[in-house]
């Protein structure tokens, strides 16, 4: 005879189906009231594997939230076919690293994000998602809010992150993470802007070498009080004419250098250089790609 406010829980209904012996199920109630023994860390790890007969979603799915469960019961659980399973497996503390990283790259998004924000999950494994381009939007935004700042870099190195994400990544207190939002390509004009203003001048330097700068921001860092931002200019090859003409008539040789070495520096520029004060300018201008074979 099963206790009062028991009989119609799944374990009783498991009972008289023969799936589990009495005892068993009975072992796990810790109170008459209790219907969830299959979510307490106290049930022994042979009891849940026993509940994991049941081939009901519901218990399975309760089993997979227990931290005691045994590995091999996990390991099963987070290959079921129900994603309601394996969401439940992503969310616990305990599962095995590998497992983790099999779950971060499910099929079902919302097990992929659930193994992204385990606790658990290995630092390398956020990484590598964090780098691929083929990461799901909902998965670069998690990724995006990690402690790690290693995780954040790779989020913001790739090209497939959201604009928003790339928006908050810009103020990420982490110059390291800044520089790469200011480095990637396919992050907005709007935001390289801004980052071309920041106070760390290496975030600056990777502004200045991205192709992807607007032509105003360009024009700006050409000025910029730091000269290897200006070099990092002088040497993009996304920069306007109007500009290289500006800094080839510049007093900084180290920048004339890097225009004379620009493939998109104009022949009327690498003429100018051709015939500029410093040898090394000069030499600069017989190795660029683009200069006229008379001044090679």
């Amino acid at each position: 005879m099963l206790p009062f406010g028991v009989e119609q829980t799944p374990y009783a209904l498991a009972i008289r189906a023969g799936r589990h012996p009495a005892s068993t199920v009975l072992a796990m109630v810790t109170d008459i009231n209790s219907k969830n023994p299959a979510l307490k860390s106290s049930t022994s790890k042979e009891a849940l594997s026993e509940l994991m007969n049941d081939e009901t979603i519901d218990m399975q799915e309760r089993v997979a939230s227990n931290p005691s469960i045994p590995v091999e019961v996990l390991t099963r659980l987070a290959k079921d076919k129900d994603a309601e399973v394996r969401k439940a497996v992503a969310k616990n503390p305990s599962v095995p690293k590998e497992v983790l990283a099999e779950l971060a790259s499910d099929k079902d998004v919302y097990v992929r994000v659930l193994a992204t924000n385990n606790p658990s999950t290995p630092k390398y494994v956020l990484a590598e998602l964090a780098s691929k381009p083929s990461t799901s939007t909902e998965v670069l935004v998690e990724l995006a809010k990690n402690k790690s700042t290693l995780v954040r870099r790779h989020v913001a190195s790739n090209t497939s992150t959201p604009k928003e994400v790339f928006a908050k990544l810009a103020k990420d207190k982490r110059p390291l993470v800044r520089r790469h939002v200011a480095l990637n390509p396919s992050t907005p004009e709007e935001v390289l802007a801004k980052l071309a203003n920041d106070e760390e001048k290496g975030v600056r330097w990777c502004v200045a070498s991205n192709t992807s700068t607007p032509v105003e921001v360009f024009a700006e860092l050409a000025n910029d009080a730091v000269a290897f931002v200006r070099k990092a200019v002088a040497g993009n090859p996304s920069i306007p004419v109007a500009v290289l003409t500006e800094l080839a008539n510049g007093s900084d040789i180290h920048v004339r250098r890097h225009v004379a070495l620009n493939p998109s520096t104009p022949k009327e520029v690498l003429d100018l250089l051709a015939n500029d004060g410093n040898e090394g300018v000069r030499w600069r201008v017989t190795l660029n790609p683009s200069a006229p074979r008379r001044l090679r």
